[in-house]
């Protein structure tokens, strides 16, 4: 019989992790009796598996001593080889035979270091096939030899097995020195003894002889009585249950009368049909003398304990725990323990009435390994009462109470009634609707800040409290206030918490901040003076502000009486002023009065002071908070704000109509105010559906997209998750009458504090006459001045957008146009006839072609055309012939008559070029041949012969062609576009450019000095697609930081940069990060005096300027310069003029201007037109004011002269029942008009009654 051991392992090294099985092999049958058994490596400080599993610490030589055990209870003298088989994956480079590890492995079982003269033969190799090679080693000394043969090779998919086999010498003299006993026994009644080994003989004292003499060979009568009912009891439970292997623990009766407690591993094997025990026995007494001791501990503790082996058998239960269950200790020791509670998890015993709760842990032996386990049985009677009690109360507790699981869906495991109130659900639809879990139903936003004050509070170990909004069933949110402590359970932590709703208190809070915010605004904005009066100590504390006005110290003591002997208070007011101090120390709420007051600088003013008393918890007052306001700023004010609301009133008017949407809901709130028709479209609250019904009715086709694009409330979410805060859609707007007017709606949006939703407020405007203007000045940008058609760049922009999103399969045809010898023309007829030509022919051409091609003049008398999705290519051909007989005309003019006629090249997409660049290659190359053949032709490029091929003209020399005559007339273009314009922005933004668009360069701007001429701001700008605008970067720089940038106008006004690596460090830090690489500057001059500059900037490549374009950029600077000064300074005017019509309309006296000669008003203010309402400018003062036909005799206005320039007089006006006194003074009106202003001041109260 051949007894084997198999290591199954991923790694061929020692204490690696791996399976071992242990059997027996005879008469070709395997029997495997014990598996499982795990040999891991230490876990280190740095292993980082991510394992949840604990390692077990199994060394090898623990791992052999059990296996060594089992051969020895398999009488190891009958076995012939012991066999060591392990199969692993392959390990390049390993040879771990050619060492010593087995050797020392048994060498370690047997306690015994190895002796001097050990040898190891030096191993020998021979190879048994392809993959198979057989390795001997032979090791130690004569007389006890260890050989070990190894044979290796490949087996299935790719595994390399090693066998090793071991012939052990002497092996009875190994297990002489086993220290501990073996025996095997036939599992009868009698439990018969057929083998003991001298170390068990040993550990009873008796002999062979003596133990069948004495005990007739039955164990069970070497042990007491009780231990011998108990082993065969356990014994006969394995049987029936099946297993093989027990571990038990019992007394052997010795010789010299006493006992010791031994171990016994049993191994259970059946034999020609019957069973045999297997048992290993190691004495045990020390450990069991020891186990007594703290057994008697343990059955001092009042605390029921119980303690089982691994296979949950009792092995242990003190007093407390026996006189709970009521059996003694021999009925209940090796049973199992579920007859008194379930499993290593926490349950419940009732036993008389009480309720105990079991907890269950682990115990592992020396080596790590799970030993056994240990329940501790816990009086939870009470406790469990008092949680019933508490359950029961918090059903009654106003708010909620709740238990959570701190995981990541804030699991619900507990709720009372008012928890689930306040959510909308019951238990049941909790738990199906959500899963009870709560995350589900908290607001998104606010589970990170729970998350962390949870985290933070038991880092503290402190109570919790954080504020949530929640979804209740119905969908409505709703503000939470919890507050709770967090315990630390089997399970993991959970929350106890309180949870109240604070919804009311939340808006009130709002509401409360809103409030404070106004009168934070408003204390911040008014001119009143706030003072604290704390009368227990009689001190009054000043702000600053009252510090800086009434020259008070900050704290003043001993008031009120020492604010009044400090002058601040008028004598004539001081007893006011005191009383008012002994109202408010008698207790009354509120007190106030008038007073004439002084500031610091001594002058006298008159002041309303309030004061109103704050109580303490007694009822009576501690303190009163003062306010000290300025009468005359009180009413200011009041007029301000009246005519804020006019203003805003007015505003409103000016609207065509305005409305509100809930845009989280999608829902109109309110709206289309002054709408005075709706086309028939019903209101619904519906907004996306009321506004696609709107736009169907009420927008131009053209712009309904770019109208529903700004109502779409997704688009409006997403715009505002990204910062948009306001959104706007310009589009043509059907009228009642059928016409379409330009309109602009602006959408701000606002989000709610409390729901978070979010809300848009719309104004719809009227834009007609701005949007035109822009239109025409956009349309000036594009367009050819003199004949209207797309310049260069817009005709070269629009072809090539359309080459790149058009289909490739379809049929386009490009028309380059010449008119022959049309310098003539110029020359014979004159410029301003030339002029009229290409007009009348640009006419033609426009008029031959349809609206979808592009017709464009790309220099003097060179124009192109672009024909899209033709039909065939004849189509082409035939239109140029049409175009060439249109051309053939005879122009008469001051010096004669001239006949035009002009060539035409074509060239075809895609069959002669799919590139913008091609086809006008190509066909300026078709052009060529034309004017080859006799001009007045056209010609394809296709029919063009080899000799009339070569290099096309680059466009830019054709539109260099017409460069000068841009130049000539540029003054007349940008003056026509300046001063035609409405809007001064948009027009310097034509201006800029159209002079880019001509330079072909990336950006224009302008900038303008600061008011101290030391630096200055970019006020205008113009950038090319794909350029980053600049102008928000700079504003108010220094001209001193920029090394006197001021400085490269001296020579000329003009500033050239050809490339950055000219100009200074200083300056390159700025102009490059703005990506430029040249630039061209010119000064503005106004009055000599440098203003600021003008200046194009190219970001693709550098280039070098011409002189064309200097002069170009100068006369455009000049130009410029003049235009700006004269608006800035004529906005100046009108801002001093608005400026002196607001102090004559705020000043308390009845004002007006009257135009001498005719005596017509010009200038009313408003306290005039409060007792004159309807009076307008151009009515005559002595009928507006007075009721009369002809001038007033008592007019001061007529004392004025030559040399008297004023005149004052009392008049009473009959007809308001009122006394002034009227002062009358000349003054310069506008337009260097000299008028007379009137000031009336109203002196009723210092004359009787009536005239």
């Amino acid at each position: 019989m051949r007894i084997f051991l198999r290591v199954f392992g991923k790694k061929a090294m020692p204490f690696t992790p791996c399976r071992v099985y242990i059997g027996t092999e005879a008469g070709g049958e395997t029997h495997r009796f014990r598996t499982g058994w795990k040999a891991h490596t230490e876990r280190n400080a740095a292993a980082k598996d991510g394992s949840d599993e604990m390692p077990v610490s199994m060394q090898a030589e623990q791992t052999i001593t059990q296996f060594l055990e089992l051969l020895a209870a398999f009488r190891l003298k009958e076995a012939g080889e012991l066999v060591f088989e392990d199969i692993w994956y392959d390990i390049p480079g390993t040879d771990w035979l050619e060492g010593r590890a087995g050797l020392e492995i048994l060498a370690a079982y047997l306690r015994a270091e190895l002796p001097e003269g050990w040898k190891q033969e030096a191993p020998v190799r021979r190879s048994l096939g392809a993959d198979l090679e057989e390795i001997r080693v032979v090791t130690g000394l004569p007389g006890r030899r260890l050989r070990w043969t190894a044979v290796t090779g490949k087996g299935p998919a790719g595994w390399r097995i090693r066998s090793i086999r071991v012939a052990l010498a002497d092996g009875a003299e190994m297990w002489d020195r086993v220290p501990f006993g073996l025996q095997k026994c036939r599992l009868d009644d009698a439990c018969t003894c057929l083998y003991l080994s001298d170390a068990f003989l040993r550990m009873v004292g008796y002999t062979r002889q003596e133990i069948r003499e004495l005990f007739e060979d039955s164990f069970y009568r070497l042990l007491p009585p009780d231990d011998a009912a108990r082993v065969r009891r356990s014994i006969n439970e394995a049987l029936d249950a099946g297993e093989s292997s027990l571990e038990l623990e019992y007394r052997l009766q010795t010789k010299d009368g006493g006992y010791i407690w031994v171990l016994d591993r049993t191994e259970v094997l059946g034999e020609d049909g019957t069973a045999y025990a297997y048992c290993v026995i190691s004495d045990i007494t020390p450990q069991h003398t020891l186990k007594a001791y703290y057994e008697n501990i343990l059955d001092c503790l009042p605390t029921p304990l119980i303690v089982t082996d691994r296979r949950n058998r009792l092995r242990l239960l003190n007093n407390s725990a026996l006189h709970l269950i009521g059996k003694p200790a021999g009925e209940l020791l090796g049973r199992n323990s579920d007859t008194l509670y379930q499993g290593d998890k926490p349950s419940y015993v009732e036993r008389d009435g009480r309720c105990y709760k079991v907890d269950s842990s682990h115990l592992y032996d020396a080596d790590g390994r799970e030993d056994a386990h240990i329940a501790v049985m816990s009086d939870i009677t009470a406790l469990r009462e008092m949680d019933d009690s508490l359950k029961s109360l918090a059903k009654k507790i106003p708010g909620g109470v709740c238990e959570v699981a701190f995981d990541e869906d804030f699991t619900l495991l507990y709720g009372n009634e008012g928890f689930y109130a306040m959510y909308g659900y019951t238990p049941a639809e909790m738990r199906e609707e959500l899963g009870n879990r709560l995350i589900l139903a908290i607001h998104p936003e606010d589970v990170p800040h729970i998350r962390q004050e949870v985290a933070e509070a038991g880092e503290q170990n402190r109570g919790f409290e954080f504020e949530k909004r929640i979804y209740r069933k119905d969908g409505t949110m709703v503000c939470m206030l919890t507050r709770g402590t967090i315990s630390r359970r089997q399970s993991g932590l959970v929350l106890d918490c309180l949870i109240l709703d604070i919804t009311a208190r939340k808006n009130m809070e709002q509401e409360l901040r809103l409030s404070e915010e106004r009168f934070r605004i408003a204390l911040a904005q008014t001119t009143d003076i706030v003072f604290d009066y704390d009368m227990r100590r009689g001190e009054v504390l000043h702000t600053n502000r009252s510090v800086a006005v009434y020259g008070l110290p900050q704290i003043v003591a001993g008031a009120p009486q020492a604010i009044v002997d400090s002058g601040a208070v008028q004598p004539d007011s001081a007893e006011v002023f005191l009383d008012m101090y002994r109202r408010i120390d008698a207790g009354e709420q509120t007190a106030s009065c008038i007073i004439g007051a002084r500031h610091a600088d001594g002058k006298p003013v008159w002041n309303r002071i309030t004061m109103t008393n704050v109580y303490g918890t007694d009822g009576r007052p501690f303190r009163a908070v003062g306010i000290i306001e300025d009468i005359t700023a009180q009413r200011e004010a009041e007029r301000r704000f009246a005519e804020e609301e006019q203003f805003r009133a007015a505003m409103l008017s000016k609207a065509i109509t305005s409305y509100e949407v809930n845009v989280s809901q999608n829902r109109l709130i309110r709206g289309f105010e002054n709408e005075d028709t709706w086309f028939g479209v019903e209101l619904t609250e519906d907004f996306e559906e009321l506004m696609r019904r709107l736009a169907d009715k009420a927008v131009h086709p053209e712009d309904r997209e770019a109208f529903l694009r700004v109502q779409d409330c997704r688009r409006l979410l997403d715009a505002f998750e990204n910062g948009v805060r306001e959104c706007t859609a310009e589009y043509r707007r059907r009228e009642s009458d059928g016409r379409y007017i330009w309109a602009s709606c602006v959408i701000h949006l606002l989000k709610e504090a409390v729901t978070g939703e979010l809300k848009g407020f719309a104004y719809v405007t009227d834009i007609d006459d701005q949007k035109k203007h822009e239109l025409s000045l956009q349309y000036s940008a594009e367009r050819d001045l003199l004949t209207g058609l797309y310049n260069r760049h817009t005709a070269e922009r629009l072809i090539r957008e359309l080459l790149q999103a058009g289909e490739k399969d379809a049929l386009h045809a490009f028309l380059m146009i010449d008119l022959d010898d049309f310098k003539a023309v110029n020359d014979t007829l004159g410029h301003i006839f030339g002029d009229a030509v290409l007009s009348e022919i640009a006419k033609k051409i426009r008029g031959i072609f349809r609206k979808s091609d592009i017709v464009g003049r790309i220099g003097g008398d060179e124009f192109v055309v672009f024909l899209r999705d033709i039909p065939q290519i004849e189509h082409a051909v035939a239109k140029a012939e049409e175009l060439c007989r249109e051309f053939r005309a005879a122009y008469a003019g001051e010096n004669g008559t001239y006949k035009i006629s002009g060539s035409i090249g074509i060239a075809y997409f895609p069959s002669d070029g799919v590139t913008f660049d091609e086809l006008y290659g190509k066909a300026d190359l078709a052009l060529y041949a034309a004017k080859h053949k006799g001009k007045d032709a056209c010609a394809v490029y296709r029919d063009v012969l080899p000799e009339h091929t070569g290099r096309p003209r680059p466009l830019d020399d054709i539109e260099n062609t017409r460069a000068k005559n841009f130049s000539e007339n540029v003054s007349e273009y940008v003056f026509r576009i300046l001063y035609e314009a409405k809007d001064l922005q948009l027009a310097v933004e034509s201006v800029l450019k159209l002079l880019c668009r001509h330079f072909g360069v990336s950006r224009g701007y302008i900038f303008e000095n600061t008011a101290d001429d030391q630096g200055c701001s970019n006020t205008f700008e113009w950038c090319d697609a794909g350029v980053e605008p600049q102008i928000d970067r700079l504003q108010n720089i220094s001209y001193a930081s920029l090394g006197g940038y001021e400085k490269n106008f001296a020579r000329d006004d003009i500033y050239i940069v050809h490339s950055l690596d000219d100009v200074a460090e200083e300056e390159r830090v700025v102009l490059e990060p703005q990506g430029i690489r040249s630039m061209l500057q010119c000064a503005i001059r106004i009055g000599g005096r440098f203003k600021g500059f003008m200046g194009v900037d190219e970001c693709k490549q550098n280039r070098v300027f011409t002189f064309d374009e200097i002069e170009t950029l100068r006369n455009v600077a000049g130009l410029l310069g003049t235009f700006l000064s004269n608006r800035r300074a004529e906005e100046a005017v009108r801002q001093t003029n608005r400026a002196l019509r607001t102090v004559m309309d705020n000043l308390n006296s009845y004002t007006y201007v009257v135009r001498p000669g005719s005596y017509e008003l010009l200038f009313i203010n408003q306290k005039t037109l409060g007792v004159a309402p309807g009076t307008a400018a151009g009515d005559k003062c002595y009928r507006a004011f007075f009721g009369r036909e002809e001038p007033c005799a008592a007019c001061p206005m007529q004392d004025l002269r030559e040399g008297v320039s004023q005149s004052r007089r009392e008049i009473y006006n009959d007809l308001l029942d009122i006394w002034t006194e009227t002062t009358a003074s000349l003054v310069d009106w506008t337009d260097d008009e000299r008028c007379c202003l009137l000031n009336c001041i109203d002196i009723s109260e210092y004359k009787p009654q009536g005239k």
